[in-house]
């Protein structure tokens, strides 16, 4: 009976630490550790996921918003996931909206040879999904942008929602100088006016 016992008690605990560690993230981020961007700069952004605890899915898809003012969209790509023998990743289009500034960051659909599209789970932890990037406009204004998630787009192995990116605009240094050596002309302008 204590044998048995402790056999049940050395089961259950290995069941709770093995599923201790499983998580399911979406996380938008860049590979560039500075987020200062001057304009005509391209930022490149990256969807890293996990799904490491057993959970199953036959589609995903995740869409972020972009400050079309600030930005211009660029090239997207993806990486089909990992999927057992027999069966692939169908990698959808990727396009942005412009008159809605949206932009679809990873869509893909897992298919069996002869059963079609069923659910199938992954063990992944960190991997680079996808990579989307932007240019900074001439125009844009100087400050934080932030590309989120849209609300309610994210579709992976039962995460329905990410942490978005954000990024600050800086100005050009030609134009900082510029802006110190007006400041200087008019301090020196205001101390002859006060002799």
């Amino acid at each position: 009976m204590l044998r048995r016992c402790a056999v049940f008690a050395a089961l259950l605990l290995l069941g709770l630490t093995s599923r201790a560690g499983a998580t399911v993230s979406v996380v938008l981020t860049s590979p560039d550790p500075d987020p200062y961007y001057l304009p005509g700069e391209t930022i490149t952004l990256t969807v890293r996921v996990t799904a490491n605890g057993g959970e199953k899915d036959n589609a995903i898809s995740g869409y972020i918003r972009y400050p079309n003012a600030s930005v211009a969209p660029g090239t997207s790509s993806q990486a089909p996931l990992p999927h057992p023998p027999g069966g692939s990743w169908w990698q959808g289009q990727i396009p942005c909206y412009q008159p809605t500034y949206i932009c679809e960051v990873f869509d893909q659909l897992a298919i069996v040879e002869g059963v079609g599209s069923i659910p199938v789970a992954v063990n992944l932890t960190d991997f680079q999904l996808a990579t989307v990037t932007f240019t900074v406009r001439s125009t844009s204004p100087l400050g934080v942008i932030d590309f989120p998630w849209l609300e309610g787009s994210i579709d992976f192995f039962g995460a329905s929602s990410g942490s978005g990116y954000s990024v600050t605009i800086i100005p050009e240094p030609t134009t900082v100088s510029l802006l110190c050596v007006g400041l200087l002309g008019l301090t020196r302008a205001a101390r002859r006016d006060l002799r």
